[in-house]
């Protein structure tokens, strides 16, 4: 009983994956002095689980955080596909940000904790998912119509967050609007998230390989940002694109 126990508790449940819940999707090991975000990463994820609270932090990892910090100024310009915590911890610290989310309850939620912290500098644009089949599942026009640029939005952006639905096609559609010198960041690059969403078989991983291959074609750089992550103690990794 105790050592069934203990294997859940390391291995994060039924993870087939990966061989611990300190490897990522692609079963790569986060390190050990990644295992120091350990308590953080139970404490918040406790406090979700039992009273409902969300930490003011993105649900990406520790890494990503502290490197999306060092970028982002009082001047910076974000667009964001995918809204939640992080909307609001990068709206304390930006000029503009423009959001992008499909669920109109949680895009409400998103509004309402905005308000309550008086940021007057969130562009929140609902695409509701709700109105297509299946909410939008294998949907080339709920594909077209998030992965859309927000109206009246800046003409380019230092930092573009796709953490959403769709993700291949947001990549396809705001890595032309990344300003020179600028940032695009894919959450859960060890994972494919856009399964639901490919209308043609056999594509998998489309977000990560667009990236790959800007980086190789010259266009930019990628660093892999990998650890635990707040409110969900599995590690998970991001991909960070620097655009030449």
């Amino acid at each position: 009983m105790a050592g069934s126990l203990l294997e859940k508790i390391v291995r994060g449940g039924d993870q087939r994956d990966r061989t611990t819940r300190f490897h990522d999707e692609n079963d790569r090991f986060i390190g050990w002095s990644e295992m120091r975000r350990l308590p953080h990463a139970l404490n918040t994820w406790l406090l979700r689980r039992v009273f409902g609270e969300l930490p003011e932090l993105p649900w990406w990892p520790y890494p990503a955080i502290e490197r999306i910090a060092e970028i982002l100024s009082p001047n910076s310009v974000v667009l964001e596909y995918g809204t939640g915590a992080s909307t609001i911890w990068m709206a304390r610290r930006v000029r503009r940000i423009y959001g992008i989310e499909d669920s109109p309850e949680w895009c409400e939620r998103v509004r309402k904790l905005a308000g309550a912290r008086r940021l007057d500098n969130l562009v929140l644009t609902l695409r509701d998912s709700t109105r297509y089949p299946n909410c939008g599942n294998h949907c080339a026009a709920f594909n077209e119509e998030f992965a859309g640029l927000p109206e009246a939005s800046e003409p380019a952006f230092d930092l573009v967050v796709v953490d959403g639905a769709v993700r291949w096609r947001c990549i396809e559609v705001a890595l032309p609007k990344v300003k020179q010198g600028g940032y695009l960041y894919l959450d859960n690059s060890d994972g494919d998230k856009d399964w639901c969403y490919y209308v043609e078989s056999g594509r998998a991983k489309v977000a990560q390989a667009l990236l790959d291959a800007a980086a190789v074609g010259g266009e930019g750089t990628v660093e892999r940002l990998r650890g635990l992550c707040p409110a969900t103690p599995h590690a998970s990794e991001g991909m960070l694109f620097r655009k030449s």
